[in-house]
């Protein structure tokens, strides 16, 4: 039997960022959310695409703008279906697009609270590594905080525990538990170096780690 305890843990935000600006309607600065709707104008052999936000507060509206003037030929056809049929998955991959709505807004308004569903891709009753695999679906996350909320330890323990080679990240670049978790990143911890190996193990796979 392998000696490593698997888990992958899926990474959801909840809540897509809230540009901030100027309500015409209100007369002041307003968080404006996302409506998950996509409006499409065509304009001879050119489109534009829009997705449409609303101000909390009252509703106006905000066209931020996804194309402009593009012609249809540029656009990948299986795109453009989705993005003419309004389709929310796309909308919502669209509104967690952070790093396109910075270059539009100065003010953005970002939220922590994520869902986190932890699956055992391979148990061990005697493993002696936990290796956690990290698959985001629109979230950004630092990384030592993942750790520390997710495995009850606190944040300097994890940061010990990573100085000492007990926690070992797969990922590049310096300074890693500072940086925002990608996908696809790997994490090990050496089990037999934590003072309380079972409860880290129930904590990591939400208690499911005795149901392979």
């Amino acid at each position: 039997m392998s000696s490593i305890l698997s888990v992958c843990w899926t990474i959801s935000a909840l809540h897509a960022p809230r540009p901030w600006l100027h309500c015409s309607h209100c007369g002041t600065q307003s968080p404006f959310q996302s409506s998950d709707k996509i409006r499409v104008n065509a304009n001879g052999k050119r489109l534009d695409i829009w997705l449409i936000y609303r101000c909390v507060i009252c509703g106006n509206s905000w066209n931020r703008p996804i194309m402009e003037r593009t012609p249809i030929h540029a656009i990948d056809p299986a795109q453009l279906q989705r993005l003419m049929s309004n389709n929310r998955e796309t909308a919502r991959h669209l509104a967690f697009d952070l790093a396109s709505l910075q270059r539009q807004v100065k003010k953005i308004e970002e939220f922590s609270d994520m869902a986190i569903n932890k699956t055992v891709l391979n148990a061990s009753a005697n493993a002696a590594v936990l290796e956690i695999t990290c698959a985001l679906q629109k979230a950004s996350i630092r990384l030592d905080r993942l750790l520390a909320t997710e495995l009850n330890l606190p944040r300097n323990q994890v940061q010990a525990m990573t100085k000492a080679g007990h926690i070992v990240i797969q990922a590049d670049g310096k300074r890693p538990l500072r940086r925002p978790v990608h996908n696809g990143m790997r994490i090990r911890v050496a089990l037999p170096e934590v003072d309380d190996a079972d409860a880290l193990i129930t904590a990591a796979t939400g208690g499911n780690h005795n149901q392979l």
